[in-house]
Order: C-alpha cells, then sequence, then structure tokens
C-alpha cells in the first residue's frame, strides 16, 4: 500500500489492478489496468509524477510498470526478470531498483527503460521478501545473509547492509 503524494488516496495493487480509495473514507474511486497479470509492490517516485507498480507473469517475465500521476496513464513497462517482480524501490527520479523471485535485483532507468545492472545475490532459499527497502531520501539498504559487499555493483548512491533479518520480522 502507498499513500499518494497529496495524501488524499491510498493506493493498493492486486490481479485486478491498481485500486485508488479515497482517505480517510477508503471509497474506491477508480481501478488502473496493468499490463502484468500479478501486481506485489507499488511506490511514488520522489517527485511524486510517476508510480511504479512491480509485477510480471510467473515464471515467464517480471518488472516494473510506470504511470503518469494524477493521471494513471501507463508511460513504460520495463521487463528485467524472468520471473515476477515482488519489490521495487526509487533510487531517485530516473531510477529504480526491483527484486524478483529469479533471485535477482536489477537497477532500471526509467527514462530510457534500460536495465542498468542486473546481479544474483540470493539463492532459493534468500528472504526475496526482506531484500530492498528504501526511503524517498535515496537511501536504499540491502538486506539479509546474501546481501552484497558494498563494493558490488549496487549503485553508488545507495548503501549495502549484511544484517540478517531477526525471526521477528
Amino acid at each position: 500500500m502507498e499513500f499518494s503524494p497529496s495524501g488524499n488516496e491510498v493506493l493498493c495493487c492486486s490481479q485486478v489492478g491498481v485500486h485508488i480509495y479515497s482517505w480517510p473514507e477508503l471509497k474506491l474511486l477508480r481501478t488502473i489496468e496493468s499490463k502484468f497479470p500479478n501486481l506485489h509492490d507499488l511506490q511514488f517516485s520522489p517527485s511524486g509524477s510517476q508510480l511504479a507498480v512491480a509485477g510480471g507473469a510467473p515464471a515467464e517475465t517480471g518488472g516494473i510498470e510506470l504511470f503518469s500521476w494524477p493521471e494513471g496513464h501507463s508511460t513504460a513497462l520495463i521487463e528485467a526478470h524472468e520471473d515476477v517482480a515482488m519489490q521495487l524501490c526509487w533510487v531517485n527520479n530516473t531510477s529504480v531498483i526491483s527484486a524478483s523471485l529469479d533471485y535477482g535485483i536489477a537497477e532500471l532507468d526509467v527514462v530510457s527503460g534500460i536495465q542498468l545492472k542486473y546481479v544474483v545475490p540470493l539463492g532459493p532459499n534468500a528472504a526475496w521478501h526482506r531484500l530492498v527497502r528504501g526511503d524517498l531520501n535515496a537511501r536504499t539498504s540491502i538486506h539479509g545473509p546474501h546481501a552484497p559487499p558494498s563494493s558490488s555493483n549496487i549503485p553508488s548512491s545507495t548503501s549495502t547492509t549484511s544484517n540478517t533479518p531477526s525471526s521477528s520480522e
């Protein structure tokens, strides 16, 4: 779930699309359809002008679909994975990191649609759902026992840590 930049709407995603509800009434205002059949995460760009949605088609493709905000028009579909993208995090207004069920992390340029970097620091037993966390100040952390060292090819604008998530998470 994500609040809109104005704070007047709350958004969530499902296999039906991106649902936009009024806040705090929670009245469904509209649903934006996605080109991906499965959606798992959404986040606004730091400027608030774009909405990125992580998703894909299981065991086929995954990536990020971008929508203009507040219009909700699909502006780009960037396929970067061989399985569904489960999480995303904006690095800045032109770059997004996505984590996928293919165990990979991709950095994507949302202006050109080009995949900038791709790493596979994970294995089949990794907790991908705890992998990428960030905030609007473009501080991003890679978490987990397989987190790459700071000298890895994760973008230099990010920091990396090797914190193993506690069992309480």
